[in-house]
């Protein structure tokens, strides 16, 4: 019987929104501190530290009236959400109830894709992977302003709006990359990559075997062991 008191990766959530009188589905993908390893011998400076204290969750399309998910296609592929926010017992934090739970697959991750610039250099940042632009200063401050965040729950309004339903904020926060996919092509064409190339095989390609990355919990069965 899985443990509903406590959420983790693989499970399914959802929580109520007072504001919209809705259900909110979600999805726990990666804890990226306990899971993601920092290679040893790579520097001080490494694209997912700031997100240690975060798993990676993604939102589902369907906002329903009853807390049925009916169905399991993603209108927001993964944010960065505190870990904290999922332990408060406090009476005003928020309630994710668990829903189901469905195994991850590693090799079909994804990650928020955003832009850095960090040692002089102008970045983007996708997972793992610090791939440099060429693009300039103006560029990056201006037509590329996409940089990354984390927050403290489901960006309600970003999970309607991306479907062109009314919510409480009139504009979409694009602090993904993804959600811009005209100017994504634009970008992966001046790098020289297929933006249409999953994570993982980008990874590789760039030397970075997110399977290497996996820290494998030696003390869950075999069967269950979806990391190895």
């Amino acid at each position: 019987m899985p443990d509903k008191t406590k959420l983790k990766e693989g499970d399914i959530f959802y929580v109520y929104n007072d504001y919209y009188k809705r259900y909110f589905f979600g999805k726990i993908l990666v804890d990226i501190k306990n899971r993601l390893v920092k290679r040893a011998n790579e520097g001080l400076l490494w694209p997912l530290d700031f997100f240690s204290d975060c798993y990676l969750v993604a939102v589902y399309k369907d906002i329903a009236d009853t807390p049925v998910l009916k169905s399991r296609e993603f209108i927001i592929l993964g944010s960065f959400i505190y870990k904290s926010s999922f332990n408060r017992k406090n009476e005003d934090g928020i309630k994710w109830v668990y829903y189901d739970h469905e195994d991850i697959n590693y090799q079909e991750l994804e990650f928020p894709e955003y832009i850095v610039s960090s040692n002089d250099k102008i970045c983007l940042q996708r997972g793992e992977l610090s791939i440099p632009t060429g693009l300039t200063r103006a560029q990056y401050e201006n037509e590329f302003n996409i940089t990354g965040s984390k927050t403290g729950g489901i960006n309600y309004s970003n999970a309607l709006l991306l479907q062109g339903l009314p919510a409480y904020k009139e504009r979409i926060d694009y602090s993904d990359l993804r959600l811009l996919p005209e100017l994504r092509k634009k970008l992966y064409e001046m790098i020289g990559e297929d933006p249409d190339m999953p994570y993982y095989e980008l990874a590789l390609k760039h030397g970075k075997d997110l399977h290497a990355f996996i820290k494998i919990n030696l003390h869950i069965k075999i069967d269950k062991q979806i990391w190895l």
